[in-house]
């Protein structure tokens, strides 16, 4: 078996400009291998492009759903800064999760705040090959 460092992106999602205002990302898993999710990450820029502001700093919420696993990673939309507590450090899965080819994670965000804001989401991990 062998395994490639990879990582699956949101891109930065349609700018959210109102309280309540949501965007959602989805991230297909591609076919040529099977992906270990290892960890999360998460960038926030308001404003427009260019000028980034600290993810603990944003006031919104997100919900990443595994969709071929049936699975959610909270019950409810979680603080952005739950996935990244002082943004120093990614949100670690472990052990890690295997998601077959042609998956896909669907990300929703909502912010709370009326300020221009966009974010993107990553999935740090190994594509698995077989021998």
């Amino acid at each position: 078996m062998r395994k490639e460092l990879f990582i699956y992106s949101t891109g930065w999602m349609a700018a959210i400009a109102a309280i309540g205002g949501t965007a959602v990302g989805t991230v297909t898993i591609a076919a040529d291998a099977p992906f270990e999710l290892h960890y999360i990450t998460a960038s926030v820029r308001q404003g427009g492009a260019g000028l980034e502001v600290h993810i603990t700093a944003w006031a919104g919420t997100v919900q990443i759903k595994f969709v071929a696993l049936g699975k959610d990673l909270s019950n409810l939309a979680v603080p952005l800064a739950c996935l990244q507590g002082s943004g120093q450090l990614p949100y670690v899965i472990s052990p890690p999760l295997r998601m077959s080819i042609n998956s896909s994670m669907v990300v929703s965000v909502a912010s709370n705040i009326a300020t221009r804001t966009e974010v993107s989401v990553d999935f740090h991990g190994h594509k698995v090959y077989a021998p």
